[in-house]
């Protein structure tokens, strides 16, 4: 086994990366169980939205660093904390182009 896919496995963290919509704002994270997330959400008026919709979630072995990376790629589209003003084909086509880059790194080294 080689150096990457040893970080890899002590970096796991199985979950999802999901997609939320309010709007046209989109919020993207990360979490085990996005449905009850979601729900926290909008409980709690996450970035004063009550009215957060659930669009999609991606299952992925590191869902902390996919999450992180994502928003770093979406970065110019940023609003406030995990929220972007993006389509949700552009959210979902950087997630999961987010994930193949984790699955190469650490499954492949």
């Amino acid at each position: 086994m080689n150096e990457e896919v040893e970080r890899g496995l002590r970096l796991k963290n199985p979950g999802y990366v999901y997609i939320l919509k309010s709007g046209n704002t989109i919020k993207i994270g990360q979490s085990i169980k996005p449905q009850d997330r979601l729900e926290y959400l909008n409980r709690n008026s996450y970035c004063g939205r009550s009215n957060w919709k659930f669009v999609e979630a991606f299952e992925t072995d590191w869902m902390l660093q996919v999450e992180q990376y994502t928003h770093m790629e979406l970065n110019r589209h940023n609003v406030r904390r995990e929220t972007f003003n993006c389509s949700i084909r552009q959210a979902r086509e950087t997630i999961i182009s987010s994930i193949s880059v984790f699955n190469r790194r650490f499954k492949n080294g």
